[in-house]
């Protein structure tokens, strides 16, 4: 097994078999729920969420949000709250219905905030973390959880155990560690995240194949929402598509 001791951190890399699952739901027995998602459309996880709480649901055909959430053991209206707030939903309950559409403020329809590039001093950010045998991915969530960073793991990233011993160090020399000994790389995206990769392998992220599936979709001339090619007329605005039938 290889082994590499940099300053603080000593750290062992091996690989193992894993799949990696791009999001879940699961009820226990006291009735809570564990939502989890990784760039899944909103509707997907409200779909899973009210299947395993054995309750009725409708959507928006024109609401689309691509979710990142990982919730443990809460409950179905706490999981719910988080859901909506983070896609920018709201519902109604006719009849013990749910039905959801997005939130509207005045004549117009709230749209979630483009995300921004990432402040490279973000990676001047204090952390402390010791692990053995860890998964990657998961060594990477814990470290993305201490700075208040989304850090993704590229699909071309071959599955890694990891122990590593990083006492009052900076991201960026705990992201350095671990990429350099797993022969990896790490970037700053443009969307707000970090991305760790490996540089030898084509990449195909969540956020990217999210992104082709947008830019795939045309848009209403008049409210600029995305709109299926077939549709003849806008479900937000009631624009007629031309462009889109034809």
């Amino acid at each position: 097994m290889k082994s590499i001791i940099i300053a603080t951190a000593v750290l062992f890399c091996s690989p193992f078999a894993a799949a990696q699952g791009s999001g879940a739901t699961a009820t226990s027995p006291d009735g809570n729920v564990t939502v989890t998602s990784n760039g899944l459309d909103v509707r997907t996880v409200l779909y899973d969420l009210f299947k395993q709480a054995d309750k009725s649901f409708v959507s928006d055909v024109g609401m689309y949000f691509s979710l990142y959430l990982t919730l443990n053991n809460v409950s179905f209206d706490k999981a719910l709250e988080m859901i909506c707030r983070t896609a920018g939903l709201s519902f109604t309950i006719e009849d013990g219905v749910y039905i959801f559409s997005r939130t509207r403020i005045g004549n117009s329809t709230q749209r979630a905030s483009t995300p921004k590039p990432l402040d490279p001093s973000v990676l001047n950010k204090p952390l402390t973390i010791r692990v053995e045998q860890m998964e990657l991915k998961s060594v990477l969530e814990e470290i993305g959880k201490q700075v208040g960073v989304q850090i993704e793991l590229a699909s071309n990233v071959k599955p890694f155990k990891i122990n590593a011993y990083l006492i009052d160090t900076t991201l960026r020399f705990a992201l350095n560690s671990i990429t350099q000994s797993a022969k990896l790389m790490y970037t700053l995206t443009d969307y707000g995240t970090i991305m760790v990769s490996d540089p030898e392998s084509p990449i195909q992220t969540s956020q990217s194949a999210n992104r082709s599936h947008i830019e795939a979709k045309h848009q209403c001339g008049r409210c600029k929402e995305f709109v299926e090619a077939t549709w003849k007329y806008c479900p937000s605005c009631g624009n007629f598509l031309k462009s889109a039938s034809n």
